[in-house]
């Protein structure tokens, strides 16, 4: 499977990379249910580590002398493997699977988030790494059933972001992409409604604006 790094993040891309995470639990034989990371780090044999790292990153990934490291920040992330953790080391192996991300590790050594390339093409790398995330940590063919299955409601929702173990933003972000109810997301903190302009809205959500 080829993929090819663009300016954004485009709807053909998101295709490839859902097929790219759906070829990973045909292909490690993963039954329905949480993802187990542990495995999945052990059979590529990715090695994860930790630190304290200030406020610098969730995670790192790094390739040294021909082996892969997940460097988990201690500061952000626990050990526990919380929902924060899960997604942190899932978007990791975007890294660590994309053929594009995975050149460039082997080329670099690191995936910085201030390399010498474009701010663009680095925030494309994100996008990407994050997508791949919810594609793996949430297939579509086992949780689109569920929505179908399940009320909307956020005391519903947050039951299957227990299930998948996701936060309850990132199963309300795959619901507002594969749902059966137009949905908009907006943040708020202490009352103040923040990243309004990239809100995460249904395609079909009728008063987007």
């Amino acid at each position: 499977m080829i993929l090819n790094i663009k300016k954004k993040l485009t709807a053909n891309r998101k295709i490839e990379i859902e097929q790219l995470a759906d070829w990973i639990t045909e292909e490690y034989n993963q039954n329905k249910g949480p993802i187990d990371l542990k495995e999945l780090a052990k059979k590529n044999k990715i090695e994860i580590r930790d630190g304290y790292f200030n406020e610098a990153f969730d995670g790192h990934t790094i390739y040294h002398n021909g082996k892969y490291y997940i460097i988990l920040n201690l500061s952000k992330c626990s050990l526990e493997f919380t929902e924060r953790t899960r997604f942190t080391i899932a978007h990791e192996f975007g890294h660590f699977y994309i053929p594009e991300h995975n050149l460039h590790l082997r080329n670099k050594g690191i995936m910085s988030k201030n390399s010498s390339d474009s701010h663009q093409y680095n925030k494309v790398v994100e996008k990407e790494a994050n997508y791949f995330a919810a594609c793996l940590l949430m297939p579509r063919k086992w949780i689109v059933p569920d929505f179908l299955n399940t009320d909307m409601s956020l005391k519903n929702m947050a039951n299957l972001a227990g299930t998948y173990q996701v936060s309850l933003s990132a199963i309300l972000n795959r619901y507002a992409l594969l749902g059966n109810i137009p949905i908009m997301i907006i943040n708020s903190i202490s009352g103040k409604i923040i990243n309004h302009t990239f809100a995460n809205c249904s395609p079909k959500f009728p008063h987007h604006r």
